[in-house]
């Protein structure tokens, strides 16, 4: 739903696993980068790669690395059972834990404040 709207993902974790990636295909996420600590950096180079202006994207991330990553861009969010010190510098808290629907209530809200949210319903659930 939300790359037919234009909309791009990446991938950023600490984590070096297979899981990620088999995860990332299945989702059809081609932009991921994995082992990597200064997630900052990753990020500007996704901006870069993409000539986007950081207030053009959203993150969501979970623990104190993820911070500088949610204070650089646009909207910092996090799931709801991030790290508290996280949860509470996010600019959007989901209702939702990680694995659990934080990502796609994210990008319900990223759909809806695009204007976009009438056309996902009429298309999708045929309303």
């Amino acid at each position: 739903m939300a790359r037919k709207l234009g909309i791009q993902f990446a991938i950023i974790t600490g984590l070096l696993t297979p899981i990620v990636e088999y995860r990332a295909k299945q989702l059809g996420i081609e932009e991921m980068r994995q082992g990597f600590m200064d997630k900052l950096d990753r990020m500007k180079e996704i901006i870069d790669k993409f000539q986007l202006d950081p207030c053009e994207v959203a993150y969501m991330g979970d623990d104190l690395f993820d911070l500088p990553v949610m204070r650089y861009v646009g909207l910092g969010a996090a799931p709801g059972d991030a790290y508290p010190f996280v949860r509470e510098n996010a600019d959007w808290v989901s209702q939702y834990d990680g694995g659990h629907g934080a990502v796609r209530d994210l990008i319900e809200l990223v759909v809806k404040s695009r204007g976009e949210w009438d056309w996902v319903i009429k298309t999708y659930a045929g309303l």
